[in-house]
C-alpha cells in the first residue's frame, strides 16, 4: 500500500478554505501579528528562496514578529542566501507564538514535516503555492499552476502590498525562479519568468556567482552519488523510461545527503528517447522517496498523483511505503502501462 504519512494536526483541506487572489492574499497576511514562515522538507531553491524572500515581504508591510521555521537544516549549497542564518528549528518556540503560518511552495501539510507538529489548535495557515495538489491544504490559498516557481508569485505580491523588495529579496526570489526552471532551461518558463527575473536583474545581483554556486558546484560526495546513481539506470520500455535508485545505506557510505540529490535526475532524462526519468530514494523509516522528471508527453503530476503525490506536468514526486527494491519494481510496471509498453 502506498500512502504519504501525514502528521496528526491539522490534516487535509481546512473546511473553510479560502482562495483568494494576490491582493487577497496581502489583506489575510495583514491580520496576523505574529507569523512564522516555512516550506516543504528537503528544501530547495525556490523553497528556500520564497521562504525568506516572504519573510521579508511580511517586515515590509510592518509586521515585526516573523520568523522563518523549517523542520530541516539549511542547505549547505544554500547557507549564503540572505536571510538564511535566521531561519530557526520546529522546536525553537517560534511556532507556540505563532497565530499565523505561511506556508510557501508546498500545499500538503505533510511535506512540512515536524513544523506541523507544533501547529497549535488556532493557528491560521496561509498557502502560497504554484503545484499542482489534490485537496491542497490551508485556511488560505493563493495557488497559481501557471506560475514557474513561487518565488515568480512572491514578487508578486510585493507589489500588490505596495512594498519594494531589497536587494537580499531579490537575489533570494532570483535564485528561487532560477532553479526551478533550471536556469531558464524548462519547459514552466514563460515571458512572465523572464520579465521578473529582468527585474531582479536591476537590483545588480550578481548572475555569475548564483550560477556558480547554485548550478556549477558539486561537492565530492554529489560527484560520487552521480556516478552511483548512473550505474544503477536502467532503460525500459524501448529505452522511454530511465528508473534509478539509492538506498539509505548507499548515501551514508558515499557521505551525502538527501540535498545532493537535487539535478542529478535530469542526466538520465537528458538521455535520448528518454521520456520519463524515475529517481527512487530510501529512507531511514522505510519508506521511498520518488522524483519523476518527464516529457509533456508523459505527465507527471498525474502519474504521481496515482501514488498519493504531486507537482507539475513535468516535475512531480511522492513518497511510497514500500522498499527500494519494491517501489522500483511497482513503479516501472504502471510507468511502462502508461506508456504503453507494459511486460
Amino acid at each position: 500500500m502506498m500512502k504519504l504519512q501525514t502528521p496528526s494536526t491539522k490534516e487535509g483541506p481546512s473546511p473553510v478554505t479560502t482562495r483568494v487572489d494576490d491582493k487577497g492574499l496581502i489583506e489575510a497576511l495583514r491580520a496576523g501579528r505574529n507569523i512564522a514562515v516555512t516550506s516543504h522538507h528537503n528544501a530547495d531553491g525556490d523553497a528556500l528562496g520564497s521562504m525568506l524572500a516572504c519573510a521579508g515581504l511580511l517586515r515590509a508591510m510592518g509586521i515585526e514578529s516573523v520568523t522563518p521555521v523549517h523542520t530541516d537544516p539549511v542547505p549547505a549549497r544554500y547557507e549564503w542566501l540572505p536571510g538564511s542564518e535566521t531561519i530557526v528549528g520546529p522546536d525553537d518556540g517560534a511556532m507556540d507564538r505563532a497565530d499565523t503560518l505561511v506556508v510557501v511552495d508546498v500545499a500538503q501539510a505533510e511535506r512540512i514535516g515536524a513544523v506541523a507538529e507544533r501547529l497549535g489548535k488556532g493557528t491560521r495557515i496561509i498557502v502560497i503555492d504554484h503545484h499542482l495538489e489534490n485537496n491542497p491544504w490551508g485556511d488560505v490559498q493563493l495557488i497559481d499552476s501557471t506560475a514557474a516557481a513561487t518565488g515568480e508569485i512572491m514578487l508578486r505580491l510585493f507589489d500588490a502590498a505596495g512594498c519594494t523588495p531589497t536587494e537580499a529579496d531579490a537575489l533570494n526570489l532570483y535564485v528561487a525562479i532560477a532553479t526551478d526552471t533550471g536556469g531558464f532551461r524548462f519547459s514552466n518558463t514563460t515571458p512572465a519568468t523572464h520579465a521578473a527575473a529582468a527585474r531582479l536583474l536591476e537590483y545588480g545581483i550578481d548572475v555569475g556567482a548564483i550560477t556558480a554556486r547554485v548550478f556549477d558546484h558539486m561537492p565530492m560526495p554529489k560527484y560520487r552519488l552521480m556516478v552511483q546513481l548512473l550505474d544503477n539506470t536502467r532503460f525500459e520500455a524501448d529505452g522511454r523510461l530511465a528508473i534509478t535508485e539509492v538506498t539509505q545505506q548507499q548515501l551514508e557510505e558515499l557521505g551525502a545527503t538527501p540535498e545532493d540529490l537535487e539535478g542529478l535526475i535530469n542526466f538520465p532524462r537528458n538521455v535520448e528517447g528518454v521520456e520519463v526519468a524515475v529517481v527512487l530514494r530510501g529512507s531511514k523509516n522505510g519508506t521511498t522517496k520518488m522524483s519523476v522528471r518527464s516529457t509533456l508527453e508523459f505527465n507527471a503530476a498525474e502519474f504521481c498523483a496515482t501514488f498519493g503525490g504531486g507537482g507539475h506536468a513535468a516535475a512531480a514526486g511522492a513518497t511510497l511505503e514500500a522498499s527500494v527494491a519494491q517501489a522500483r519494481s511497482i513503479v516501472a510496471e504502471r510507468a511502462r502501462v502508461r506508456l504503453g509498453v507494459p511486460s
